[in-house]
């Protein structure tokens, strides 16, 4: 438990936390998803509040690590979308931050 509680140990679990927020936040297209996501940010923020004065790289990297990852895995998941065929990984990634709502209006207008 020690190892944990050092300095490291609290940045990996920071990094882990903030991979699989950003993971569900890729996948989240239902509510149950984005339920667990708040749940774990809530539990992330009221054990992370505690350490804020002795490791204050806490906060930035969870926050960095979600949305990095969410944005690459949907941009991952972005292959096949029909206005994305033939464009390259980081254009897609540029594409969903710039316009996620006319993305989502061509996936709901194309079945």
């Amino acid at each position: 438990m020690h190892q944990l509680l050092d300095a490291w140990g609290v940045y990996t679990a920071t990094l882990v936390l903030g991979v699989s927020v950003g993971i569900n936040a890729a996948y989240g297209e239902r509510w149950p998803q984005t339920v667990a996501n708040a749940g774990t940010v809530a539990v992330f923020v009221a054990l992370a509040v505690p350490w804020s004065n002795s490791r204050p790289w806490i906060a930035p990297i969870f926050i960095t690590v979600a949305i990095l990852s969410t944005v690459l895995i949907t941009a991952a998941r972005l292959r096949d979308h029909p206005l994305l065929q033939g464009v390259g990984y980081w254009r897609r990634a540029a594409m969903w931050i710039l316009h996620p709502r006319r993305l989502a209006e061509v996936d709901k207008a194309c079945p």
